[in-house]
Formats: structure tokens, sequence, C-alpha cells
């Protein structure tokens, strides 16, 4: 009973319509430090999205190089001179089945943090409308001119991280079929 009273307080958050205007006309004041303030909470709140990107990165790609040492430490029969009671290529294929599903969480991961900090920046750039200086879009305008407009979406870091996440797919799919292959003859 009382999941279900929570499911519907939760249902009535989410279905509220969320407005389309940038300030709150309930709240009046004059205090334009208040906006600053919020200003500096949210970049901040975008720098440790962007971090926190980065450290699901190194995560994912620890444990994809660790799955490549271990298949090639059994690979080499010199470090492994043991009695096998199961075949190595066996072990090489769930290997490279995990290696795989790693790789297809962590693009997902990636698209994930993307769009999410691309929804951030958006909120920052409608808050620089009302202060000063718009830094956020003058850097967009300064990086489009430095490296042109051409190479602006290839150069974004999720779209590296993504190729990477692709390569390291691309191994262990290479890997996956080999050892598919091998254990069939």
């Amino acid at each position: 009973m009382v999941d279900n009273l929570e499911t519907q307080e939760e249902n009535q958050y989410f279905d509220q319509k969320v407005p389309n205007e940038i300030f709150n006309e309930a709240y009046q004041t004059e205090n334009k430090s208040l906006l600053l303030d919020q200003y500096k909470l949210y970049v901040d709140m975008h720098d440790k999205v962007v971090e926190r990107r980065g450290r699901t990165n190194n995560f994912y790609i620890s444990l994809l190089s660790g799955a490549l040492a271990f298949i090639s430490i059994l690979g080499n029969e010199k470090i492994l001179n043991i009695n096998r009671s199961i075949d190595p290529l066996v072990i090489v294929f769930l290997v490279g089945l995990l290696g795989l599903s790693l790789c297809f969480l962590w693009l997902i991961n990636i698209r994930g943090y993307a769009f999410l900090i691309r929804r951030k920046v958006k909120v920052i750039r409608e808050m620089e409308k009302y202060l000063p200086f718009y830094a956020y879009c003058r850097e967009e305008v300064l990086w489009r001119e430095e490296i042109g407009e051409r190479f602006t979406k290839a150069l974004r870091i999720s779209t590296t991280e993504q190729f990477v996440s692709i390569v390291f797919g691309a191994v262990f799919l290479v890997i996956t079929v080999y050892s598919f292959i091998n254990l069939r003859k």
C-alpha cells in the first residue's frame, strides 16, 4: 500500500506541466546575485557530470583492458602450464561476449552522458542571456572559428568516446567470432 502511494505521488510530480518560461513569475526579486548564484551552481553541476563521465570511461577502459590482458594470458602456453579441465577457447569466447556486452553498455552510457551534458549546456546558455557575458556561447563561436564548422562535430568528446568504444567492441567481436569458429572445429 505504501509503495502504491509513493508511485502515485511520483506520477503526480512527473505529470505536472513543465513551464516554458525561464523565470519563476511567482518569485519576485530585483537581486541579480541570485541568478548568478544559480548559474554558478548549475555550471558546477555540469562540471560534476563531465567528471563523472570521465570516471565512467576510465571504468570501462580498465575493465576491457583487463579482459584483453586475461585473454592474452590464456593464449600463452608457457605462462599457463597447468592441467586445464576447461578448453581455453570456451573461456576466451565467454570473455569475448562479456567484452562485447560491456562495449554496448559503455556506448549507451556515453550517449546518455552526451545527452545530459548537451541539455545542461542549453540551460546554461539560457541563463547567460540574463548575465553580462555569454561565456559558453562565446566559447562555441571561437571553437567553430578555429576548428571550422566541418570538424566541430567530429572532434566532440562524445564522438571520440563512441569511436573508442566501437573499436574495443570490434576487437571483442573478432575475438568472439574467432574463438567460436575454433570451438566448432
